[in-house]
């Protein structure tokens, strides 16, 4: 019915349902994808994804991102380096 929700109105009601660890993963996985689409036709884009202070601090969060990158293709020297901007909650 409204069509397209910016993150300022779907991110606090993904935290309290508890479903922001889901879309967290669901995107990391579709951008990672997408890159590799990308890459795979000759084009050197990278992407970024923000992560939800919930999935920082899960104890799996290096090998899941690293099992995502080996998901889609991505060798050990194509991975740029990872930089996270820590949210404040």
């Amino acid at each position: 019915r409204e069509g397209l929700l910016p993150p300022s109105k779907f991110i606090e009601l993904a935290e309290e349902t508890g479903l922001i660890k889901p879309l967290t993963h669901w995107a990391l996985r579709t951008a990672l994808l997408q890159c590799r689409v990308w890459h795979q036709k000759g084009s050197a884009l990278n992407v970024a994804v923000n992560l939800a202070a919930d999935v920082i601090r899960e104890p799996d969060l290096v090998e899941m991102i690293v099992a995502n990158l080996d998901d889609n293709g991505r060798r050990s020297e194509q991975r740029q380096p990872l930089l996270t901007q820590l949210p404040e909650s």
